[in-house]
This record gives C-alpha cells, structure tokens and sequence, in this order.
C-alpha cells in the first residue's frame, strides 16, 4: 500500500487542470486556471501530475464492481427476494441517462485528461533538465503516463458504444477542443496499444523498490496487451504476451488463495495490476467524494448487520462453490478434531470424535438431580451411520450409562455428513467447502472460515432469497462490522485486476483456440490445473497425463471443446468472480453467449428453505443451541416435498431483455448533448 498515501496531494489542483463537470468535457475558460504550460516547471511538478494520474486510477467509479457483475450472469440484486426487482443493470434495460455509466465515462475521460498533461508537461521540462538522473526519472513518469492513458481507453473501447468513444491524446485549450466525434473502434485499439508499447519503449521498469511498490510496470503493460488480443480473438498474438509474462516474470501463484482478496499480503506474488486503496481519506472533500483513498464496496455484498447488502451471488454460482469437490489428498483439506476415550459405535470401533466449530469445542460440567456430568457435542454414529451432532453426557464419576441426548436432526442429511479419518493417533474432518469456495463465498453452512469474528450462519441475514454473500471485497477477517471503522464503511482492501491465475486461464483459452494438437490440449488442461491445485480441489482430466501425479482427478478424457466448456461456465466465473474490469460482462460477451446464458439459467429453478445450524448461547458459550434461518438453496424438482416453498428463478427479464443495444454501455445523455460532434 506504498502510494496510498502519496497519491492525493496535488489532486485538488490536478482537477483544476481537468474538467469541472463529472458528465461532459464542457468548460468555461478561468484566467486564473492552471494550464499545462503555466504549470509544468520541473520534476517535481511531473511528480505532482503522475501522483493525479494514480489518484484518477482509483477513482471507484471506473470499476463499477456491483453493476458490471450485475450485468454478468455473477450477482443478482439481493434485496428484493428475487422479485419486482429494480436494478437496471441486472434487468438489462439501462438506457443513456443511466448514472453509472454517466460516472464510469467521467472518471475514465478525467484519467486520459491528466495523463495528457502529464505527457505534454513531460516534454516541456526535458527541454530544461540536464541532470542524467532526473531524466531517467523524468522517462519513467513519462512511461507511466503512457501505460494508464493506454489502460483507459482500454477500459472505454471494452465499456461503451462498441468501443467506438473520443480519442483524445492532446490537452485541450479552447471550447471547440472539447468537440470530438467518436474514433473508430479499430482506430482506438491501435492507438491504444501504442500507448502501451510507447510504455514499453520507454523502459517501463518491470519491478519497483519497495517503497514504490504497486506502481505499473512493463508486466502490467504486457498483460494489458494481451488481453486486448484475447478479446479481439487474436490467440496467437494473446499467446505471445501470457507466455512472456508466464516464463519471465517473476510472478507465482499465492500459497493462500485468501491473500488475493483481503487486505494482507498485497502486491503480493501473483499480482500483476492492483488498485491501491487504505483507510485514510481528505477530510477537506468528505466521506462520499470520489477523492477519497478507500472503497466502500464490501458494503454492498456483506451479510453485517449494518451493510447494505444490494448484490449477492447467482444461485447457479453459489450452486457450483457448495459442490466443488476438494482433494480428499491433499492435506489442507482435512481440519484437525479432537476426540475421547469412549468408543462409538461406528466401524473399526473408533472413538467419539468431538463437534467442533471454527476450531472451538464445546466442553463443559452440568449438574443433574445432584449428579455431575461432563458435557460435549460429538459427532455421532449408530451402527455405522451417522445420524449427526448430538449432545453427549458422561458421569464425571464414571458411575452410571453414558447419555446421547438428541440435540436435533442437524447435520443428518447427506448434505451435511462429515467425511473422518485417523492419522497417527489424530482425528481429522474433511473441510465442508472447497478453500476457493470459502475464499470466495461466504456461505449459509461454512463452519470452517470466521466471518466478521463468527460463523457465516451466525451473521449473515440469509432472507430475501440470499444463500450466500461474497466475500471478496470485504474485511470479514479483520473487522466485526463493515461500518466498523472511522469514517464510516472506509475499505482499504485492493482490488485485484488482473493477477497470474488469470494469466494462466487466458493462456489456457489461448491454446485450445490457437490450435488443436494434443500437447497444446494437454497444456491447457496444466494451466487450469495449476489453478486448481492451488485450492485443493480435484483436478481435471486424465491422472497419469497431469503434473501433480499425488493429487486427485477427474479421470476424463477431454476434448477441446470440453476444456474450453470448464473455462466458461466453471473456472473462470469461480477463479474470477468480483475481480478485474468487467472480466465476466466481456468473457460471455466476446464468447457471443449472452443471450443464450440468460437464456438457460432463466429456466433453472431453486427452492430456498431454512438453513439449520448450531450456535453458542449468549448465556454459555460452552452451551450449543439450535438456530434457523433462510437462505439453504437446492435445485428444484417437480416431486420435491417442500411444495409450500416456490421456486425461483434468476435472469428471467434479462433473458428477455439482453440484446445489442446493451451488450455495451451507450455512450451518456449529457455527453451526446453537450457535444455536438460526438455522433457526427
């Protein structure tokens, strides 16, 4: 988090530089005024005006994390029980007026305004610099100018009007400079990626000193190009970029797939552009202005007390994370227990092996009618069935029959079974969900990962249709409440935009569409696998043609369009979700799919019930009690008993909404009419 606090210092003049209305390029001529050329003097001034370039970089409305995935087949609006709901974006029935696309052009077009000035100012000082070392100094604020006016009109020609907007690559100076018509898509990717290679050219440094940690590199430059020709379908040209990056940098998959998404171990080793963001904002423009250093985005997707909760994950996503099937070899997934000396009942004569929640068991002395009992939670077999938690008493003086108490039928389904095993004397239970399911999802039912100090079922408000909450981008590991801190909601969790694991699931896509051959099918099929074993899940395809011969696989055999069906609809929703610049709006949207998704998902139907789970009472914590609430889904089927519960359905109106004229956002209203050569 090295530039979060450097980067604020100059942007109130900055902006002054820049436009004074956040919806169109109009403005009035002020003699007083900074310009460019009155402005730009030395170094330091260069320095000024690159730190307003990162301030504009972090501006939230650039990423729109809750309506872009709500515009993907992602997130649902959450608060309307998936009925009579309102979210425009979600419904797919967005117009031009819509403020979320009027606030994204803004900050993207303030961007590209401040990198001109950087650039233009650039030029102006290195015609009076002679010191050697701050002309390389000079460069690299020059390259970093190039490399994020580049990024933005990446953002623009992906987000709005078929990427046909304004190439603007000068600062303007009278009213008519604001006039432009829009470029052609073509035309803007060629200009952008000079910028980017222009970044390059000029020795964008590849790694910087700790204490300028997060700034672009030449990796970042080099990702961001290859992208760009993954989305035009260039997969060779893509190919080029993922493998430089892949053999040469010095990038690695995270051991925890948790340092990606939470405020520890940022700008770590799998990160390859982040967005830096901390807790301290410039009082002088208050809580909500866009100047502020921190997001505020965990408040929409938490289940806190406090939080708004407007967007929550699709039924078919949280579907897809509860059953992920861990690596029953791999290690991580088996969750150290404690057990007693009193066998049970189950083969091999084990021993009782004690309930345990978060790492917390639940022992305790009772009294009764004058006789004292040890008291523990087990879980439980008879006759080699599990039949779930029970609550279990035992004499303390060891005088009299041991005594099961049915606590409830709680973990008695299947769904709930926990899988055992004995290693050197140890008990162990096998994790309920999936490392990236937890990681990513906070769902009703995970006992193994804290969620603001508890479990998920404790406080998440599992209603209005919701089964689970993200997890991403909020500070369920070190807060009790999103509104836990001063000011109010204030976030400095990064957000991730683009990291190795991606790299490697385009790089994947790259060789299946690039060719057919076997090895590149097999490689493909490492790099999803590489993933994969990073979370402790099974893995895909055949055993003794992978490179984890320890692990556990699928067992398939795999074709093309296999691989190329599980990088679509199960690894990167799963890898990605919430994450990088509408990476799911532009996947389905490149891969022509849209519509047929909505489709498809509009018919899926659930049933939503209560969840049942077991709780400390606030009386006793060593005392278990058994608690209810909504929000345990399962797919729905015409037989099922629950026949008071209704199905529901996500996507239905956008299924019938979805069609070109959405597929990108419009260019916005107040843009059109203030510009009269936009549409020209």
């Amino acid at each position: 988090m090295n530039l979060k606090y450097k980067i604020l210092t100059f942007s109130l003049l900055m902006s002054g530089l820049g436009f004074t209305s956040c919806d169109d390029f109009l403005t009035q001529e002020n003699e007083h005024q900074l310009t460019t050329q009155k402005f730009y003097k030395d170094l330091g001034d260069c320095e000024n005006g690159l730190a307003a370039i990162y301030n504009a970089f972090k501006n939230t409305n650039i990423y729109q994390p809750m309506d872009e995935n709500l515009r993907s087949d992602l997130a649902v609006e959450a608060n309307k029980n998936r009925i009579n709901l309102v979210n425009a974006a979600y419904l797919q029935n967005f117009n031009d007026s819509y403020q979320t696309l009027r606030n994204k052009w803004a900050a993207l077009y303030a961007g590209v305004f401040r990198c001109n000035q950087v650039i233009e100012g650039v030029e102006k000082v290195r015609t009076i610099l002679t010191d050697e070392v701050q002309l390389v100094k000079l460069t690299q604020i020059e390259a970093q100018a190039y490399f994020f006016r580049g990024v933005f009109f990446f953002y623009l020609n992906t987000s709005f009007n078929n990427g046909n907007v304004p190439y603007i690559d000068y600062v303007p100076e009278e009213e008519d400079d604001y006039y432009k018509k829009c470029t052609p898509s073509d035309e803007v990717k060629k200009y952008y990626r000079a910028d980017l290679q222009k970044a390059l050219d000029l020795g964008l440094n590849g790694e910087w000193k700790e204490a300028d940690k997060g700034r672009a590199t030449s990796w970042a430059a080099k990702a961001v190009l290859g992208k760009s020709y993954l989305y035009d379908g260039d997969y060779d040209k893509a190919a080029e970029y993922f493998s430089d990056i892949i053999n040469n940098g010095p990038f690695t998959l995270v051991d925890n797939i948790m340092d990606n998404f939470t405020a520890v171990n940022e700008f770590n080793s799998e990160s390859i552009l982040e967005v830096s963001y901390s807790t301290q904002y410039n009082t002088q423009y208050g809580p909500w202005s866009d100047a502020t250093l921190y997001n505020i985005w965990g408040m929409n997707v938490c289940g806190s007390s406090t939080s708004w909760i407007n967007t929550s994950p699709s039924l078919w996503l949280v579907e897809k994370f509860e059953n992920e099937a861990v690596d029953e070899n791999d290690p991580r997934n088996w969750i150290e227990v404690e057990s007693d000396n009193y066998p049970l009942t189950a083969p091999n004569n084990q021993k009782d092996i004690i309930y345990d929640q978060l790492g917390q068991t639940f022992n305790s002395v009772i009294e009764r009618n004058g006789k004292k009992y040890n008291k523990t939670y087990v879980y439980h077999y008879e006759n080699g069935k599990y039949v779930g938690v029970r609550q279990r008493l035992i004499p303390v003086d060891g005088i009299g029959n041991v005594d099961y108490g049915k606590l409830s039928d709680i973990y008695s389904e299947p769904e709930h079974e926990r899988k055992f095993k004995w290693e050197n004397g140890k008990p162990y239970r096998l994790r309920a969900y999936s490392l990236r399911a937890s990681a990513s999802l906070a769902i009703n039912g995970d006992e193994d990962l804290s969620y603001y100090e508890k479990t998920t079922q404790q406080v998440g408000k599992f209603n209005n249709g919701i089964t689970a909450y993200f997890r991403k981008l909020t500070n369920w590991d070190s807060r009790k409440d999103e509104a836990d801190f001063k000011p109010a909601m204030a976030s400095g969790i990064n957000y991730r935009l683009i990291r190795l694991a991606d790299i490697y699931l385009m790089y994947a896509e790259c060789l299946i569409k690039g060719g057919t051959s076997e090895s590149n099918l097999q490689n493909a099929i490492n790099f999803i696998n590489r993933v994969r074993k990073r979370s402790g899940i099974i893995l895909i395809g055949k055993q003794n043609l992978g490179e984890y011969p320890e692990a556990t696989y699928d067992d398939r055999d795999l074709n093309s369009n296999d691989v190329m069906q599980h990088l679509m609809y199960i690894e990167r929703p799963m890898e990605l979700c919430m994450e990088g610049h509408a990476i799911r709006v532009i996947d389905l949207r490149r891969w022509n799919v849209t519509k047929e998704r909505f489709t498809w998902l509009s018919k899926q139907k659930y049933l939503i019930g209560r969840g049942t789970f077991l709780a400390p009472t606030k009386e006793d914590p060593n005392s278990l009690y058994v608690g209810q609430n909504w929000g345990k889904q399962r797919p729905y089927r015409a037989d099922d008993p629950d026949t008071y519960l209704k199905p529901v359905s996500d996507y239905i109106q956008a299924s019938m909404n979805y069609g070109p004229s959405v597929a990108y956002w419009p260019i916005p209203n107040i843009e059109s009419t203030s510009n009269p050569d936009i549409n020209n």
